[in-house]
């Protein structure tokens, strides 16, 4: 139409595969009064604007199912500079976007373990789940101690499968991995099924993720090992994708099971 917008303040965006819609994330801006945090959803043939949520301290990038009907992201209240973020998922669908998942949400997870901005939650095939990853939350850094008053020491064991400096590496993948899960929006859409045994597994989909089992294939078992042996060992379980039960196919499989 040779019409042209302008959007400011803004963070994070999405389109859809048509084109049709575009998911806006706004940041608020110290040197813009009327900005504020919130997440937009703009139907581009005629400029409709409706706003999804707004008011929380963070919101991650939107992402649209296939058709583009639907669309999740997550939130958190939490303001804390360092540390991980206890996040809420937000589902839009016919016109409404719904908290379906509640920050802090610990109900069947594994002790200790939550959704984070790590979730990177994302849709299956046709839409009937979402799959999202949880983890261990990483507590804030504690600002009352400096580091030319800290010790500074590594201490290296032999029974560990990562070494001092790779710990400690920037943007370390152990720190950033998470275990799979899935909301089943057929079902509970209000619940969280653990999928993963640990960070160490890799959870393969089946029909993009609209059947009913899943292949997970973990090292966990072998990961020491790896540190001085050239091996590429693997266990293989099958995954109920309602329930979140497990049954081994293969022990100690050689190979990358695809």
């Amino acid at each position: 139409t040779g019409r042209t917008d302008t959007l400011r303040s803004v963070d994070k965006y999405s389109i859809d595969n048509d084109g049709t819609r575009l998911a806006v994330v706004y940041k608020k801006s110290k040197k813009d009064s009327l900005s504020k945090d919130a997440v937009e959803l703009i139907a581009l043939d005629k400029m409709d604007r409706s706003v999804l949520s707004e008011g929380k301290k963070f919101y991650s990038q939107p992402k649209f199912n296939a058709a583009g009907d639907k669309l999740v992201f997550l939130a958190s209240s939490d303001s804390n500079g360092t540390g991980s973020r206890h996040c809420s998922v937000f589902l839009y669908e016919n016109g409404t976007a719904e908290e379906i998942i509640p920050q802090n949400y610990k109900a069947g997870l594994p002790e200790g373990f939550t959704v984070t901005e790590k979730a990177n939650p994302k849709f299956s095939r046709l839409s009937s789940r979402i799959f999202l990853g949880i983890a261990e939350p990483i507590p804030p850094k504690d600002t009352t101690l400096v580091d030319f008053e800290t010790a500074q020491v590594d201490i290296w064991h032999w029974d560990r499968y990562l070494i001092p400096p790779a710990e400690k590496a920037p943007r370390n993948k152990v720190n950033e991995a998470t275990v799979s899960a899935v909301i089943n929006l057929n079902g509970n859409r209000h619940g969280i099924v653990p999928l993963g045994a640990d960070i160490f597994e890799k959870l393969l989909l089946i029909d993009g993720g609209e059947g009913n089992e899943a292949i997970a294939v973990n090292r966990t078992a072998y990961q020491l090992r790896a540190t001085w042996d050239d091996n590429n060992l693997h266990d293989v379980y099958r995954v109920n994708l309602t329930t979140g039960n497990r049954e081994p196919i293969f022990k100690r499989l050689n190979g990358n099971p695809g």
